[in-house]
Parts: structure tokens; C-alpha cells; sequence
């Protein structure tokens, strides 16, 4: 899990083009629980993720990273949005983003879902599953899964003329 050097929260994503699932943890527990899913249709972050991170004050965040099931090495289609995604909060919000595989945390999401509820049958219910997926990739996180990268806040400096 390296990187976060003081201890406390953190906010863990599973970033869609439509939907965004967010879990939290903690560095004290290193138990992640699944929090919300924010609908959202551009780049820009939606207005509750300022109110997400008044209220959580992460020490770092988590984003799963797409990759090919196959063990492909070109690259999965979602992966510059998400970067584009995980450096919009490491800028914002001035936090370290650890960008995690996600493989497989969606089918794990659902099943783990199946066991504490029922089948997902509606939106509503799909819509939660991406929370239980950010659960998942967070979990993994700080169960010690290793970071494909840390992506930092990018900290324009202004010149004087």
C-alpha cells in the first residue's frame, strides 16, 4: 500500500464514463466500505465530490485502472480518460492518486452484492454495484495490492513578468 504517510482516510473509485463508484477506507481499519455511486456526463467533476472530500479529507485516493482481462498489453480504451480523471483529483484536491488494477472488481462487486442483497435487476441497482466495485479496488489497495503509478498534483508555478 505504500505512499500515504500520515494516517487517515481514503476515498477509493471505479471511474466510468457515466458513473462514477466510491468507496471508503481508512489507514487505520484497512477496511474499505462502498459509499455512493455520482452520476456524471464530462470531464469536469461533479459538484458532490467537493462535498466528498469536505467531508471524508482523504490523505490519497484510489482509482482502478483499466486493463485487458487477456493480459493484453496495449493499452484498454478507458485508460486516458481515467488517468485524465485521476489527475483532475490529485490537481483539485491536492491528494496523492494511486491508480490500482481493476480487473475482475466488477463481477466481484456483483457477487458480492448477490450475497448481501439480491440479483441487480434495475439501474438503481446496477448503479450500486459501482459502489461495491470502488469497495473492491480500494480493498485491494490496502490489503497491499501495488499501484501501477502514483499520479501527483501537477502545481502550476506563476512567473512574474
Amino acid at each position: 500500500m505504500p505512499k500515504p504517510t500520515t494516517q487517515g482516510n481514503i476515498l477509493g473509485f471505479d471511474f466510468g464514463l457515466k458513473r462514477i463508484g466510491v468507496a471508503t477506507g481508512s489507514t487505520h481499519t484497512f477496511i474499505a466500505h462502498p459509499h455512493s455511486t455520482i452520476q456524471h456526463q464530462d470531464a469536469a467533476l461533479p459538484p458532490s465530490f467537493r462535498l466528498l472530500f469536505q467531508e471524508w479529507k482523504p490523505v490519497a485516493c484510489v482509482v482502478g485502472f483499466p486493463t485487458h482481462a487477456d493480459e493484453r498489453t496495449t493499452e484498454h480504451p478507458l485508460q486516458p480518460a481515467c488517468i485524465r480523471f485521476a489527475q483532475t483529483l490529485a490537481d483539485t484536491f491536492l491528494c496523492s492518486v494511486a491508480l490500482v488494477d481493476e480487473q475482475l472488481s466488477s463481477y466481484a462487486a456483483e457477487h458480492n452484492y448477490r450475497q448481501n442483497h439480491r440479483a441487480p435487476t434495475s439501474k438503481k441497482d446496477k448503479a450500486k454495484i459501482d459502489a461495491y466495485a470502488a469497495q473492491q479496488i480500494l480493498q485491494d489497495f490496502l490489503d497491499g495490492a501495488p499501484p501501477y503509478q502514483w499520479i501527483e498534483p501537477m502545481l502550476l508555478s506563476s512567473s512574474s513578468s
